[in-house]
């Protein structure tokens, strides 16, 4: 991103930066992030960590997985062992779990129904 080793990146790059990790940026998000770099320049490592900060902690990962997991079940609060398996084997880019990761984590959890919300929290606290 900050290719000229300059310590700080546009609002271009913070913004693509924050798409590729999966952020979901409002317009107006997209008019505050320009706005602020129109007001006092670009941004710095520290900036970017704060912002890390706010759109990409515990809270929101929940929600999202909350989230992904519910659209599997079709909207239901349960989800099947296996079912969640094979979503957990699927799902990743860069990270991607391997069967014994998968059947360790669900092991763990040891039920063949598993309450979409207890995983998440499980997750999170694992």
């Amino acid at each position: 991103m900050d290719r000229e080793k300059t310590g700080r990146i546009n609002d271009t790059k913070l913004i693509h930066m924050l798409k590729s990790i999966g952020v979901k940026l409002s317009r107006r998000d997209l008019l505050a992030i320009s706005a602020e770099v129109r007001e006092r320049g670009e941004y710095t490592v520290d900036d970017i960590l704060k912002i890390g900060e706010v759109v990409y902690n515990d809270e929101v990962i929940a929600k999202d997985l909350v989230d992904a997991l519910l659209f599997i079940s079709g909207g239901r609060d349960i989800i099947s062992a296996s079912e969640l398996r094979r979503y957990l084997l699927l799902t990743g880019s860069i990270v991607k779990l391997t069967e014994e990761e998968v059947d360790c984590i669900l092991s763990d959890i040891g039920e063949s129904v598993i309450n979409i919300y207890d995983f998440v929290a499980y997750c999170i606290t694992e």
